[in-house]
């Protein structure tokens, strides 16, 4: 070229500068991008597809441009040295969306001066990290004007004016725009821009805060607020989902078109980045709400708290002010749907506080997962670990029959609803109709009369409180002992027959159905081969590590249920009983250890002991055999205790168990009810056909069935029982651990009640001390802040002189187990004292 072109640079000056011109292009233009620096892209899970498509853009315009970008999973499974070596690879490093365990390690990592650094969106601490062309700009200070700066968001010429006045944040205050109005192209922007030095900086295409979908017969219509009040139709029943300003992601936007097709309604996605544009999403649907006259639902599949700091009372309060269901979708992007299955969590654990607890104190409720991750993949351009999210057709299934119910309840004329309302009954008999400081009888017949004054059908009312409880201990009462009552019984009170249940039964997922008829130890057995078999076929490292720890955790808590419920039996098998346990758990752990090595599992051993514990018929743990069981059961039909008002039904919660210390089964997540257990909610919700079930006081034991802690599937328990339909429980106010788990496993709307009127003691304030830490352990997440609750609990107890106190009150339980009160497990104690309180 340059032979060619030599003869030419000396016909005249004009020539010679054109010729210049074009040299120059061809010698530099493209150069420019191919010198561009090497990047590296720390992000988070849930924002890495977004910057692995901004990515592709970029290599798509230069080829030469090497960009690779890492997860916080995958940094997760590096050391400290690869970390290190990763980081030095490259000349720039981008961090975005980086909070929790990876701030620390990125802090202690070593960087160069001449390394470009971009600090976005992350934790604080991370800013000083940050390098460009004007510095280390953040080394010394963070301007809270600058990084709390929203005015240049809004729009380019107030980007401009912010960049002109703060060149020193400038090249900053670009690549958080950028950021902040998150989609393809304007990742490519951001990484154009890191690439470059700060040279390139594209136009940011702005993406307005706050979106609306409306959705129709075909593609949604993505319209404003103006428009979105002038086309909706205030005459429909109407369900507004509320998402995150990533919620048209390909992954995360399929959850909301499968939850607006499944069922008839009007549908309206409401998209909204974190903070004021939340808040001011509320407010727009707040506006039209308000002029609705068909029913309307809000699903908030946002975490943390809507509105952010500054906007939650005005969110909390337009929500009140709104009085339309308000229910939690989970989308978690930690486990993959096989992961969520066998978790025994069904929320992780660092994720409770802002999935569940954050929304919960804005009424949001009855939270259900409904997306999860798909497997991850790496991107072959990029080396990232890309983990899209999928939805989980059943459970949104779940969440719409749910919506649908609470619908129909705004929808019903009072006088149609029919009611269903469960007491506590425990132990069985006809003395034992309570609930935790409160006066059950007479709190039945003010809701009766309540419901009747509200226009409800519920025929005459007994009298007083005494007439309605004679009435209970007539018809409303379980007895599984007394054959004789039983008999009586059935003739007065309802009951469903072993076809109608079984049938019922069958229908049941296949894990429920083996482990109500051969017990949580046939269970566990399947469970064990099943996953085993499952994780052998995982070809990554990690995952396969992953899914072995899952296993090991509800292994051992299924085992620890066990033991607890052996630990206190009066049976004379129960020293080999227990003995056999803890065979059963050393034989399983070898199984993981193998699993672990890659080796293939022998099962002989486990099978042999499991079925020797099963042979031993200890109630509960053999199973509780074929439908419909025996509990509760006069000639193959199952009794449905209860008195009838009108569409209102009064009945007793079925025993948890018999023969074994109900005590001992009332929380434990491993044995499930008998079948008449499930035969009367499968009563009250097909047969009797409730719009509502309302559980009456502290505490029920529904929300202690098997299996998760939370995000419960369909084959859960709780899910079992208390199904679809909308759940009521008034409960006692000072219950904040216990009422927890009927808010979260329960899926029930909480109504406090006040406690009774008390005397004060010198005791008083101690004692209440003591309520406080039992709720406190109860309602720990971890088990550092649990078992630091335990201990205080203990030295209170020595500090008060209730030891004997407490021992006298125990004494059969520490009998049964041969221990002192010193040996006294965690569960035990908190169960003791909480009912000694």
């Amino acid at each position: 070229m340059t032979e060619h072109l030599r003869p030419t640079l000396w016909r005249g000056h004009g020539a010679f500068l054109c010729l210049f011109a074009l040299l120059f292009s061809l010698l530099f233009a493209r150069p420019l991008l191919a010198a561009d620096k090497s990047v590296l892209a720390i992000v988070s899970d849930r924002s890495a597809p977004t910057l692995v498509a901004g990515a592709h853009r970029l290599i798509d315009a230069n080829k030469d441009q090497a960009i690779q970008i890492r997860s916080i999973s995958q940094l997760a499974n590096m050391d400290d040295k690869q970390l290190q070596a990763l980081i030095d690879r490259h000349q720039a490093v981008v961090m975005v969306a980086v909070f929790g365990e990876p701030v620390e390690r990125l802090l202690a990592m070593r960087y160069t001066p001449q390394q470009t650094r971009m600090v976005l969106h992350s934790d604080r601490r991370l800013l000083p990290l940050q390098q460009d062309r004007n510095g280390s700009i953040f080394a010394r200070d963070v301007p809270e004007a600058i990084v709390s700066e929203k005015e240049a968001l809004s729009g380019a010429d107030e980007l401009n004016r912010l960049k002109a006045s703060q060149p020193r944040y400038a090249d900053w205050l670009q690549a958080r725009a950028y950021w902040v109005n998150r989609s393809v192209g304007n990742a490519a922007g951001l990484l154009g821009l890191v690439a470059s030095g700060g040279v390139r900086q594209a136009p940011v295409a702005l993406v307005p805060s706050v979106r609306f979908a409306l959705h129709g017969k075909n593609a949604p219509r993505w319209i404003d607020a103006v428009q979105l009040g002038k086309q909706i139709d205030l005459n429909r029943r109407t369900l507004w989902i509320l998402d995150h300003d990533t919620g048209d992601l390909a992954g995360e936007w399929a959850l909301h078109q499968q939850l607006c097709a499944a069922q008839d309604w009007q549908c309206v996605s409401v998209l909204a980045a974190w903070g004021p544009p939340s808040e001011s999403a509320v407010n727009t649907i707040a506006t039209l709400t308000a002029k609705q006259r068909g029913a309307t639902a809000i699903v908030a599949v946002q975490d943390f708290v809507i509105g952010g700091g500054e906007g939650r009372e005005s969110v909390t309060a337009a929500l009140e002010k709104l009085n339309v269901p308000v229910l939690k979708a989970l989308r978690m992007s930690e486990w993959t749907e096989a992961d969520w299955q066998l978790s025994d969590q069904g929320v992780p654990r660092d994720a409770i506080h802002y999935r569940l607890a954050m929304p919960e104190l804005q009424g949001i409720s009855q939270p259900q997962v409904v997306a999860l991750a798909e497997p991850a993949q790496l991107d072959p351009e990029t080396g990232a670990q890309v983990s899209r999210s999928k939805p989980v057709g059943p459970e949104i299934e779940r969440q719409a029959r749910r919506l649908t119910n609470w619908l129909r309840l705004q929808e019903k004329k009072n006088a149609d609803k029919r009611v269903a309302i469960v007491y506590y009954n425990h132990p069985p008999g006809r003395h034992n109709i309570g609930a935790d400081n409160l006066n059950v009888p007479e709190s039945l017949l003010d809701m009766l009369r309540s419901l009747k004054a509200a226009g409800y059908k519920t025929g005459e009312l007994p009298a007083n409180g005494k007439a309605l409880l004679d009435m209970l201990q007539a018809s409303g009462v379980n007895l599984p002992e007394d054959r004789q009552a039983l008999q009586a019984m059935s003739k007065q009170v309802q009951t469903l027959g072993a076809d109608d249940y079984e049938k019922w039964f069958k229908t049941l997922p296949a894990s429920v159905q083996a482990e109500m008829v051969n017990g949580p130890l046939g269970a566990l057995q399947q469970l064990m081969q099943d996953q085993a078999a499952t994780i052998a076929t995982l070809s990554s490292a990690s995952d396969r590590r992953a899914r072995i720890a899952l296993l090991q955790q509800r292994m051992h808590n299924t085992v620890s249920d066990l033991q607890h419920a052996l630990d206190g039996l009066r049976h004379k098998g129960r020293t080999r009983a227990l003995d056999l346990l803890a065979q059963l758990e050393v034989a399983y752990q070898g199984v993981l250890d193998m699993l672990a090595k890659g080796e293939a599992p022998q099962w002989q051993n486990s099978k042999q002991l499991s079925q020797a514990l099963i042979a031993m018929q200890i109630e509960g743990i053999r199973g509780w055999g074929a439908a419909p069981g025996k509990v509760m059961v006069w000639e193959g039909r199952q009794l449905i205790p209860g008195v009838r008002f009108g569409n209102v039904f009064l009945g007793p919660q079925p025993p948890r168990g018999w023969e074994l210390n109900e005590e001992l089964l009332h929380a434990n997540m491993s044995f499930p009810p008998p079948h008449q257990y499930l035969g009367f909610y499968h009563y009250l919700q097909s047969v009797f056909k409730a719009d509502a079930l309302v559980h009456v006081g502290r505490h029920s034991t529904y929300e202690f069935l098997p299996k998760r802690s939370a995000g419960l599937s369909e084959s859960d328990y709780p899910s079992l029982v208390a199904g679809d339909l909308p759940g009521i429980y008034p409960y006692i106010v000072d219950g904040v651990g216990e009422g927890i788990q009927a808010k979260r496993r329960g899926l029930a709307v909480m109504v406090d009640h006040l406690t009774p009127p008390l005397a004060i003691t010198e005791l008083y304030d101690d004692l209440l001390e003591l309520r406080q830490l039992i709720e406190s352990a109860e309602a720990a997440t971890d088990d550092h802040t649990r078992g630091e609750a335990v201990q205080t609990l203990r030295r209170k107890i020595d500090t008060m002189g209730l030891r004997d106190e407490l021992t006298a009150s125990m004494d059969e339980e520490l009998k049964v187990r041969g221990i002192g009160f010193d040996d006294i497990d965690e569960a035990l104690l908190l169960h003791e004292v909480g009912h000694y309180l």
